[in-house]
């Protein structure tokens, strides 16, 4: 038989990123955390790469891989500053949300880290998990210049078999024809077409690139950005850095490039938990791959008629739809707040083997 050698990779890489609470001062918009999944090991806070909690107990930091990994270990590089404030910060892997995914089963404990080190924690064993959550069990600040995450990898020297298995991209391109046969013949529920045994929702917004029609220009800018709203994190306080706000203004809109065509059957959507909950009531919902005039002329899925401070809705399409953007937009003069945007598509249930 031949030898199979491992490899690793940093799978934080291709992930998603959010943390507990933004840091609130003039440097919070260098405390982002996605500063800590960007690849750059540099310790430095006021170069951009690390991210930085507020002050708070249990204060965490979650990647979200997309998918399930084989763990191996986990690296990271501390802030060239403070260094104890690391000290007893726990590693947790596994594939639950409950508790912030504090409650997934423990990889390792930080006992100390020098200023700016890079120190590789190993998991007792490989551990399975889309979620890496590091957590501080009291109260302080986190911060951490850079995670990256260890993916086993098995290669061998087997010759590659030839195989009639559809790849998910040709499954996704069926399941779209298969959706215009029935937008023609409307014969079949759409049931029909994708059974849950070959086929399962799955939020792809978080696969996606986010934009918007403008940008908050006050002081509280940092807190605003387009891709806050595809972090996996439903927080509603605008104050903990994970939702977007446009500025005040006519027909703003916010967008998010899911970067290939796929079948969509809802949208969920977090609203502002803080104040201004009635910003967003009368919202339009746009799916399709146009980017005319924002994707606002792509055919609507559904209209926001109302949500309360910090509600999470979902938004059903008449009938399943097409489309590699999604676009939500506002006919009014306001400003657009958005906490979570998930865009709920049929995606090919996985699979070890065809």
């Amino acid at each position: 038989m031949s030898q199979s050698d491992q490899k690793t990779k940093n799978v934080a890489l291709r992930g998603k990123a959010t943390q507990s609470a933004i840091y609130l001062a003039e440097t919070t918009a260098l405390c982002h955390a996605s500063n800590a999944i960007d690849g750059n090991q540099d310790s430095f806070l006021d170069h951009g790469s690390c991210f930085h909690t507020a002050h708070a107990p249990n204060s965490w930091w979650r990647v979200d891989l997309l998918q399930t990994y084989i763990i191996a270990s986990v690296t990271i590089t501390n802030r060239n500053n403070n260094e104890e404030r690391i000290s007893g910060a726990q590693i947790h892997i596994g594939n639950s949300l409950e508790n912030n995914g504090i409650d997934n089963p423990q990889c390792s404990v930080i006992g100390s880290m020098a200023l700016g080190e890079n120190e590789t924690f190993y998991c007792e064993k490989p551990m399975i998990g889309r979620y890496v959550t590091v957590s501080i069990p009291r109260a302080e600040y986190l911060y951490m210049c850079e995670v990256e995450l260890a993916d086993k990898q098995i290669t061998t020297n087997y010759p590659p078999v030839k195989t009639c298995c559809f790849t998910d991209r040709m499954k996704v391109k069926m399941m779209i024809l298969l959706l215009q046969i029935l937008a023609i013949s409307n014969l079949k529920p759409v049931s029909a077409w994708f059974p849950s045994y070959q086929y399962m929702q799955e939020n792809v917004a978080l696969r996606g690139k986010a934009t918007q029609s403008a940008m908050l220009r006050n002081d509280n800018r940092a807190y605003s950005h387009a891709g806050n709203a595809i972090d996996g994190n439903r927080d509603p306080d605008f104050f903990h850095g994970s939702c977007s706000q446009t500025e005040d203004g006519i027909n703003h809109w916010w967008r998010v490039d899911l970067l290939e065509t796929y079948v969509v059957a809802s949208v969920t959507i977090t609203n502002r938990g803080d104040c201004c909950g009635e910003r967003i009531n009368g919202a339009e919902i746009h799916i399709g791959n146009s980017l005319e005039n924002n994707g606002i002329d792509n055919p609507q899925c559904s209209v926001v008629d109302s949500m309360v401070l910090g509600e999470t809705k979902n938004f059903q399409c008449e009938q399943p739809m097409s489309g590699r953007y999604v676009t939500v937009y506002l006919p009014k003069t306001d400003h657009l707040n958005l906490c979570e945007v998930e865009v709920n598509a049929w995606v090919p249930v996985p699979k070890l083997y065809c």
